[in-house]
């Protein structure tokens, strides 16, 4: 027993290798290459730069019909279909990006690709996790999603460098490769449940003798958990529109990061090494969010990481001009972006457990994504009415400050199946 439950840990900790990939190429796919791609976009070809930041909106929209099509078909075909499936989709779409002068093209391209994306990075990531690290969750998450810090800290430098080798589009190109290539290769070692393979999940070999009646039970089951009933739970509105804006926070503030330094008369050079910085702390960060899940519980960790991530923002929109406050702003930020990536689908597993996490995803992760895409169409507004980057911070802050109210009300009883 204690060697299944050893082999067991250990392929799970394999697949959670998978999990911080896919959190790298969400990442960088749906918001670190938006950094500095519309900027090279509008000057390559002409365009407006409000209209060509406004695609990314857009396109998180069709990301967000992604989620939903990610959770039927995790439901109905597996993690790994959908995993293969998503990771090919948006490998193919990200090698045509940047071959194109039209900006019809080009916004049609970024909706395939976030259609894809998001489906493995904000969906597909949970449900591998929640499948064989059900208690353990906080812990891995807040390893494997320092994926998508990793990313926010080594995208925009190499892009950058890459771009001046290659060019925009053969740089995009690598981006794909990536996602084909993981995508193959999950063909192969990606396994839906530890179940499947005679494994237990979180390593834990108490129930082995029933591994082969709960392998047939959660491929026989059928979550009660309807849409209808979805929208009618409260829990699910408060954690769903709470992560949700902090996912906006998160996006405005990085997403934006070097284009407002520039605003303010920083370099590009410099304004990189703050973003790589910030997010080099992130990977820190999400570990220590992650343990301190484990250790007071989801709900508890959440409350205090956004009245953290809201005085973050405060600090770098209103201290901006003295230096010693940037950089306490930048640990600040950096430590909050390792959290988020984790706490939103950890809160899921902690209230609809591993056999309706897939289920309530489709409700859940629909209103978050919603939420969370929306952070360009803030950051234009800011741009539009408020003048500068700086406004949409303003309106960011208070999104900030709604999320802590509802993540207050929310409550983490498990209301899903246990086990």
């Amino acid at each position: 027993m204690k060697t299944v439950g050893t082999r067991s840990f250990a392929y799970g900790w394999v697949l959670q290798i998978q999990v911080a990939l896919m959190f790298f190429l969400f990442a960088a796919l749906t918001n670190d290459i938006f950094n500095i791609m519309p900027a090279v976009f509008v000057e390559m070809y002409g365009w407006n730069y409000s209209a060509t930041i406004n695609v990314a909106t857009i396109a998180g929209y069709a990301g967000v019909v992604g989620t939903f099509v990610a959770s039927v078909l995790v439901t109905k075909k597996g993690n790994r279909f959908a995993i293969v499936f998503s990771l090919l989709g948006a490998g193919i779409f990200s090698l045509l990006f940047g071959r194109t002068g039209s900006f019809a093209v080009y916004l049609i391209i970024c909706c395939c690709i976030f259609f894809f994306a998001f489906q493995f990075g904000a969906i597909l990531t949970g449900t591998l996790t929640a499948n064989w690290f059900p208690r353990k969750k906080g812990i891995v998450l807040g390893i494997s999603s320092a994926g998508m810090c990793l990313s926010t800290c080594l995208t925009p430098p190499i892009f950058n460098a890459l771009m001046g080798k290659v060019g925009i589009a053969n740089t995009l190109s690598c981006f794909g490769v990536a996602c084909i290539v993981l995508g193959i290769v999950s063909i192969f070692w990606v396994k839906n449940t530890p179940e499947e393979i005679g494994l237990a999940p979180d390593g834990d070999t108490s129930g082995m003798e029933d591994l082969e009646r709960t392998q047939k039970e959660m491929l026989e089951y059928k979550s009660p958990w309807t849409i209808s009933r979805l929208l009618k739970t409260p829990v699910v509105w408060t954690q769903s529109i709470s992560y949700g804006l902090i996912f906006m926070v998160t996006i405005g503030v990085l997403g934006q990061w070097i284009p407002r330094m520039m605003e303010l008369g920083m370099t590009l050079e410099a304004a990189m090494f703050q973003l790589s910085v910030a997010s080099a702390i992130g990977i820190l960060g999400s570990f220590i969010w992650g343990a301190l899940d484990t250790k007071i519980g989801t709900r508890k960790t959440s409350i205090l990481f956004i009245i953290w991530y809201v005085v973050a923002v405060i600090i770098i929109t209103f201290g901006i001009n003295n230096t010693a406050l940037t950089w306490v702003g930048i640990i600040m930020v950096g430590s909050s972006v390792g959290g988020i990536g984790n706490l939103g689908p950890s809160m899921l597993i902690t209230t609809f457990g591993r056999w309706d996490y897939a289920a309530a995803s489709r409700v859940v992760s629909c209103i978050t994504n919603l939420l969370r895409v929306s952070a360009f169409a803030v950051v234009a507004f800011g741009l539009s009415f408020l003048g500068s980057i700086t406004g949409a911070y303003y309106i960011l802050i208070g999104c900030g400050i709604v999320a802590l109210v509802l993540m207050i009300l929310t409550k983490d009883k498990l209301i899903g199946k246990p086990g």
